[in-house]
C-alpha cells in the first residue's frame, strides 16, 4: 500500500490530465465535477480547471480531486479577494450558487470550517446590499419599528430560508434587536437624528426587559445614545445632568443633558447609562490643569475657588474618592 501510495503520488504530479480548456494538467491541480457544477463555477471563475470527458483513464479519475463544497468555498474567497461590487458573477448568481450548496447541505454540515467559510462570505443580499450571514437578519416574532435591521431577501434567494437557517441565519427578536442591531445602529453616523431619538424611546420604554444585563449597558453606553444639549448626540460618560453646581466646578462649557421636554423613561435610561450628577475626578483634574495653564486671573481664581469648596464638600461628606485627587496634592493649583 505504501509503494502504491507513493507512485499515486508521483502519477498526480504528471501534467496528464486532459482539461477542458485543451491543456493537460497535473492530476493534482484539476477537479472532477458534474457538468451543473462545471457550467454554474465556470462563470465565476471562467479559467477553473475541470476535467474533460470522457477521461481516457479510470487512474486519473481517482486522481483527480473532486470538487467538493471545501473546493466551492476557496473559489469563492478567492474570487471575491479585492471585490468591492455588487456585480461580480458570484453577486450575480448567488440564488444558484447557494442551491448550489443547499444540494449539498450535509457535505457542508458536517464540515464546521467550510459551512463557517461559507456563512462568512459577502455575498447574502440584504436590504443595504451584500453581506456575510452574521450581519444579516431573517424576518422573526420582532418587528423593527424604526428600520434599522438588515434584512436578508429571501425572495432573491429563491427557496433558500432553511438552509440559512442551517448556516446560523437569526431571525430578528427583541433580544437580537436590543443586544446587536441597536448598538450598531446608534454606532452609525449616517442614523439620522429622528431616527435616534426613536431608538432611544424605544430603549427607554422597553428598559425593563433588559436592565440587568451589565454588558448590554456597557455596549450602550459607549454609543452615541445622549441627546446634549448643544445638539450632539454623546456617550453617557462624557455627559452630565444640568446643574449649577457642576457649572460652578467645571465651567458652562460643560456637556449636558438636553432635558427640555425629557421623559421620565429617558430619564431613567440615561442614569442607568451612567450619566453623571456630580463632577468627575477626572474631569476636575482636567479643569484645575486648564484653569492654571496660564497666570491667575479674577475669573480663574474663583473658578479654583469653586472647586476647592466643591472638594471641601464632598470630603465633609465622606464622599469616595479613593486616591482620585492625590495629583493635586502635589500639583501647583492653589492661588
Amino acid at each position: 500500500p505504501q509503494e502504491r501510495d507513493a507512485l499515486d503520488e508521483e502519477i498526480s504530479l504528471c501534467a496528464i490530465a486532459p482539461g477542458r480548456d485543451g491543456s493537460f494538467w497535473p492530476c493534482k491541480d484539476i477537479y472532477d465535477a458534474d457538468p451543473e457544477t462545471i457550467s454554474l463555477f465556470s462563470k465565476i471563475e471562467p479559467l477553473t480547471p475541470f476535467l474533460a470527458k470522457p477521461v481516457p483513464s479510470s487512474v486519473i479519475l481517482e486522481l483527480c480531486p473532486d470538487f467538493d463544497t471545501a473546493a466551492a468555498a476557496t473559489l469563492l474567497e478567492r474570487s471575491l479577494t479585492g471585490e468591492n461590487t455588487s456585480k461580480t458573477p458570484i453577486h450575480q448568481n448567488v440564488a444558484q450558487i447557494l442551491k448550489w450548496f443547499d444540494t449539498r447541505r450535509q457535505e457542508v454540515l458536517a464540515d464546521q470550517q467550510t459551512k463557517a467559510r461559507l456563512a462568512n462570505l459577502p455575498i447574502f443580499p440584504t436590504s443595504s446590499g451584500f453581506t456575510a450571514l452574521s450581519d444579516a437578519l431573517l424576518p422573526g416574532d420582532f418587528t423593527d419599528p424604526i428600520g434599522v435591521s438588515n434584512f436578508l431577501l429571501v425572495d432573491a434567494l429563491k427557496g433558500c430560508s432553511e438552509f440559512l437557517h442551517l448556516l446560523g441565519a437569526r431571525e430578528l427578536t427583541f433580544d437580537v434587536y436590543v443586544r446587536d442591531v441597536v448598538p450598531n445602529a446608534l454606532q452609525d453616523e449616517t442614523l439620522t437624528v429622528e431616527r435616534r431619538r426613536r431608538l432611544i424611546d424605544l430603549l427607554a420604554a422597553r428598559r425593563s426587559q433588559f436592565a440587568g444585563d451589565s454588558r448590554l449597558r456597557s455596549e450602550l453606553a459607549a454609543t452615541c445614545i445622549v441627546e446634549c444639549s448643544d445638539g450632539v448626540f454623546r456617550p453617557a460618560a462624557e455627559v452630565y445632568w444640568p446643574s449649577e453646581a457642576v457649572i460652578a466646578v467645571l465651567g458652562r462649557a460643560v456637556t449636558q443633558v438636553q432635558s427640555v421636554s425629557i421623559t421620565a423613561a429617558r430619564r431613567e435610561l440615561y442614569s442607568w447609562l451612567g450619566v453623571k450628577e456630580s463632577p468627575a475626578a477626572a474631569d476636575i483634574r482636567s479643569r484645575v490643569q486648564s484653569l492654571t495653564a496660564a497666570g491667575p486671573t479674577p475669573e480663574s481664581v474663583r473658578s479654583i475657588t469653586a472647586i476647592f469648596e466643591h472638594l471641601g464638600e464632598s470630603f465633609s461628606r465622606a464622599t469616595p474618592r479613593g486616591n482620585e485627587m492625590n495629583h493635586l496634592r502635589t500639583y501647583a493649583w492653589l492661588p
